[in-house]
């Protein structure tokens, strides 16, 4: 829903300005599902060389075990967003008539809760074999 008060003054014959205010009400749910995500990860670690390893097996097998119901984003709420407009117009003649208008954007921020525990385990698993795979990579022969 889109609120708008505006008002307009006629300066003489040819100039006109006008001011509003805008109040925008939105309403939204959004759902974000892991789908296939836990799939692709752990097709691209078992397809790297980091996949003949162990640790990069139990990587790929943590990212296989991620349900594709999993909720990784939600968004839900009703907000306000509030914004303006002004604009001028000059009057040629009475079949003649230009103007300049502006709308200002108008930012409704909405709360999005994310699933942390679908991060932290995969985060977790991460940390858990990058050090190792680095340390590896580094060692000198």
């Amino acid at each position: 829903m889109n609120l708008n008060l505006s008002g307009a003054y006629r300066l003489n014959n040819a100039w006109s300005f006008g001011l509003g205010f805008n109040a925008v009400y939105a309403r939204a749910k959004i759902e974000r599902f892991a789908g296939d995500l836990g799939q692709l990860v752990a097709g691209q670690i078992m397809q790297s060389p980091a996949g003949q390893t162990p640790q990069g097996q139990a990587l790929a097998a943590t990212a296989n075990g991620i349900d594709s119901n999993t909720k990784i984003a939600h968004l839900n709420g009703n907000q306000w967003g509030f914004g303006w407009n002004a604009g001028i117009l000059y009057e040629l003649d009475k079949n003649n008539r230009y103007a300049l208008t502006y709308r200002s954007e108008v930012k409704i921020d909405f709360k999005v809760t994310t699933a942390a525990i679908l991060i932290v385990r995969l985060i977790t698993t991460v940390c858990q074999f990058l050090p190792r795979q680095v340390a590896q990579r580094n060692r000198v022969i």
